[in-house]
């Protein structure tokens, strides 16, 4: 068990929490974990339909929650969360916390950092490609129609999620369309996107092959940061909580490199 909650650490490093939840948990046990949260969070939830969506939603509220007071040492009393005029939302009272949350299917995650930071993840699924002339710019989209087959449908959803990690990162919700702007795809799909006429990266992480997960953030400065993946299970979060998210350690599993300028190494890489 490793604490990280040294300021120089937080200070160069970008923090990914992830937790895969396969499973619906009881009525009971969502009543009792709901009450983590504040009025406003609860009351969101609470008006979604759809038991599972509602899950996701809870959980990724507890993420953010968990992830907060394990690198930053508050407890969850402290935690005061607000919306931009966008809707995205920010921590009250913190300087120079950020994070940004998101959820497909089983997998949900977050990160946080010193500066803006946007992520997504998307389950990779058949979809009709064609739909990237409406959302995409026309290079993407003819990057997209050079593809074909199965890399046509991961390499749309790797320019999907790198596209909404941007939108995320900049706070600016719906008002920033899709096709208003455009990242430089490689052939090596490993490699980093860089947003043209942006001083903001995007980076893939494949942490899991039947997902496309990229994060986005500021590219301005000099000093190289470590990425660090926080990989929880759904009986660790449980047992968080179970605590009163009074915690002071989470096993990290995955520790990576990645310069000012660099590439992500996915979990299953050498560092």
């Amino acid at each position: 068990m490793n604490s990280y909650s040294n300021n120089n650490y937080l200070k160069n490093s970008i923090k990914i929490f992830a937790v895969k939840i396969d499973q619906i948990i009881e009525s009971q046990q969502f009543d009792q974990l709901i009450k983590f949260l504040d009025k406003s969070e609860r009351t969101k939830i609470q008006g979604i339909k759809e038991a599972r969506d509602a899950q996701r939603s809870l959980f990724s509220r507890l993420l953010i929650r968990i992830a907060l007071i394990q690198l930053y040492g508050k407890t969850n009393e402290e935690l005061v969360f607000k919306t931009n005029q966008y809707g995205k939302i920010y921590l009250k009272n913190f300087e120079n916390v950020y994070f940004n949350t998101s959820h497909s299917d089983d997998w949900i995650v977050c990160c946080l950092d010193t500066n803006e930071i946007g992520i997504d993840i998307e389950r990779i699924r058949p979809i009709n490609v064609n739909i990237a002339k409406r959302f995409f710019s026309h290079d993407e989209y003819k990057y997209i129609e050079r593809t074909t087959g199965d890399e046509q449908i991961v390499s749309f959803f790797r320019i999907w999620t790198a596209k909404e990690s941007y939108v995320k990162a900049k706070g600016m919700g719906l008002s920033l369309a899709l096709n208003s702007f455009s990242i430089d795809v490689h052939d090596q799909i490993s490699k980093t996107y860089l947003l043209k006429d942006e001083n903001w990266e995007c980076c893939q992480l494949n942490f899991d092959e039947d997902y496309a997960m990229t994060i986005c953030f500021s590219n301005v400065s000099t000093i190289t940061k470590r990425l660090g993946i926080y990989y929880l299970s759904l009986d660790m979060i449980l047992d968080l909580i179970s605590k009163k998210l009074n915690i002071n350690e989470v096993a990290i599993s995955q520790v990576h490199k990645v310069s000012s300028w660099g590439i992500l190494k996915s979990p299953d890489s050498d560092s």
